[in-house]
């Protein structure tokens, strides 16, 4: 008769039902703030920032937080991901209370410098923001969701020109991979 109280690496099961429900915690986060906006008037990647930021915060305090936060990660090293055509407005910081991952599509031309000292022009904002004091599980959950914007040529193209249901459906699909993987790995199974 097989009963095991603990898996392979010594955790016992209640340990390891409550690291899975914090992933699951994360994904409904992620998916319940999802948002895919058109930006039709930004000519500088600064304005996409500031749209973002108002479109978030909850207040004006907050939101000239957020946009100083998003502004200081873009100063510290360029977030255009060369050769894809998109940037990565991300950052961690107290101006949010919860996760948040979205799509700005940007409609008019704007270029970044990219990793070989060439204008690029940016097609799209990946935003990622999260809390500063954020859990680990959280952050590795949304990190899973910018690994796959390199790894699945097709996820950027659905975000790119999907429509806002298209980009959900497709966020959620990769993010029931990761937490199906995750349980595999945790339960074993």
């Amino acid at each position: 008769e097989f009963y095991p109280g603990e898996s392979d690496d010594g955790i016992k099961f209640e340990a390891r039902l409550h690291v899975m429900q914090n992933y699951g915690k994360a994904v409904i986060e992620i998916l319940e703030n999802f948002f895919l906006v058109v930006d039709e008037k930004s000519r500088v990647i600064e304005e996409v920032i500031q749209n973002v930021s108002s479109l978030l915060a909850t207040s004006e305090e907050l939101e000239k937080q957020l946009a100083h936060a998003l502004c200081e990660r873009e100063e510290k090293g360029g977030t255009l991901i060369t050769g894809h055509g998109f940037v990565l407005l991300h950052c961690r910081t107290d101006a949010v209370k919860k996760m948040y991952f979205g799509v700005v599509q940007i409609k008019n031309s704007i270029y970044g410098v990219s990793g070989k000292s060439e204008a690029e022009e940016i097609k799209l904002g990946i935003v990622m923001i999260a809390p500063e004091n954020n859990r680990e599980d959280a952050m590795e959950t949304i990190s899973y969701l910018s690994k796959m914007l390199i790894e699945k040529p097709d996820f950027i193209e659905i975000l790119q020109d999907g429509t806002p249901e298209k980009a959900k459906e497709e966020v959620s699909h990769i993010l029931e991979e990761f937490y199906r993987f995750k349980n595999k790995e945790m339960m074993g199974e």
